[in-house]
């Protein structure tokens, strides 16, 4: 009587790849939910890889509360079946959701040490290059620029052995974004450019919209205002298309940057305030699986930090700048800042000290100081 739906959840766990690269995940999530409501609850290989993956759709669209409980069910599970398969799955979204360095670094060494072992099994091997990039957009949050670079070339050059023609879209627009980092846009151009085609020829939406993102940010930059605001338009659909609930507020905050770039003040103040109200909906959503969940770790909100600040010292509203600033300043911990964007943060604040005399300075940076982030994402 369970083969069947043993059947069914393996025939599900393969149409996962189908679903994230189409960004059906409702659907995806939808037809699990109804999978696992079916199944037997007792501990199985094909069980623990659908709870997994159903937890990811639900954490994709920002349903925390949903996606904590199923991610943590599916890797205590993996823990027990002691199957290689589903503890690497299982171990690669511990690397990516767990707030601690130590503890998401270790969880990806073991996974992708899992599956050094087992290099003629072709998921394994497959799967091995996909780690070695999810790794290296890890470390960039953690400010590991060396050994971000080198586990992003490793897993480039593995998946190009391999013939890879999806995933390998990833750490190449990775590599690119390091290079918008350190100020060559030129190479940051080329490398995203190149993850741009290769989502586009496999029909990923989420991959489209993610490396739009980042040449809309490059062409930003280059000074390029009308290809940047087209193609951020662009992925600003793609995401709500795919209720994607963690890209759009970083979108609407490069897209007041944009506005500003053309003088626009108002359409840029506006953008901003859409882009916080979504991230107060997702910083909601966060503190209910953890209230000290830190929501600053992530690259595109403080970026959005200095974008509020820039736009606040185009307004002439000295505070507001100066209290996005400061709370950029005490959340950096080795983030590296865009190249660009370091030159206008560090003009406007030159600007704003030589408008305010000294005390007055001090008097607003003494405010600043008692301002938290959630304060300052009801600014706008």
């Amino acid at each position: 009587a369970n083969e069947p739906i043993e059947v069914v959840l393996q025939f599900i766990n393969d149409l996962f790849v189908f679903w994230l690269r189409g960004g059906y995940w409702q659907e995806g999530e939808q037809w699990m939910k109804a999978a696992v409501s079916q199944a037997p609850q007792k501990d199985s290989a094909d069980l623990c890889v659908t709870l997994s993956q159903q937890g990811v759709f639900a954490a994709l669209q920002g349903r925390f509360a949903e996606a904590n409980p199923k991610t943590q069910q599916a890797y205590q599970m993996a823990r027990r079946l002691e199957e290689p398969w589903p503890l690497v799955l299982t171990l690669q979204i511990q690397g990516q959701s767990r707030p601690d360095k130590e503890g998401a670094l270790a969880a990806y060494a073991e996974a992708i040490a899992i599956c050094e072992e087992r290099l003629d099994d072709p998921r394994f091997n497959g799967f091995l290059g996909s780690l070695l990039g999810l790794q290296g957009d890890r470390m960039l949050t953690f400010g590991m620029m060396g050994e971000a670079k080198a586990s992003l070339e490793a897993s480039v050059a593995h998946l190009r052995k391999l013939g890879d023609t999806f995933w390998i879209a990833y750490p190449l627009g990775n590599l690119g974004r390091m290079a918008l980092h350190e100020g060559d846009l030129q190479k940051a151009y080329e490398l995203i450019s190149e993850s741009v085609a290769i989502t586009r020829h496999s029909g990923n939406r989420g991959g489209i919209a993610d490396w739009l993102f980042r040449l809309g940010q490059v062409q930003l930059y280059r000074g390029e205002l009308a290809a940047a605001e087209r193609n951020l338009q662009e992925t600003l659909r793609l995401y709500e298309e795919t209720d994607n609930a963690f890209g759009p507020p970083g979108v609407l905050s490069n897209l007041s940057l944009v506005a500003l770039a053309r003088g626009e003040l108002e359409t840029a103040a506006a953008r901003l305030q859409d882009g916080f109200g979504r991230y107060r909906q997702l910083r909601q959503e966060v503190r209910q699986v953890n209230f000290s969940s830190d929501f600053l770790e992530f690259g595109d909100t403080r970026d959005s930090l200095l974008h509020a600040a820039l736009v606040a010292h185009a307004q002439g509203d000295w505070p507001t700048a100066v209290a996005f600033f400061r709370l950029f300043e005490q959340n950096e911990r080795g983030y590296k800042v865009i190249r660009p964007l370091q030159d206008k943060v560090t003009n406007a604040k030159a600007d704003i000290q030589t408008q305010l005399l000294p005390e007055e300075y001090a008097a607003v940076l003494a405010q600043a100081e008692q301002l938290t982030l959630d304060d300052l994402l009801f600014k706008w």
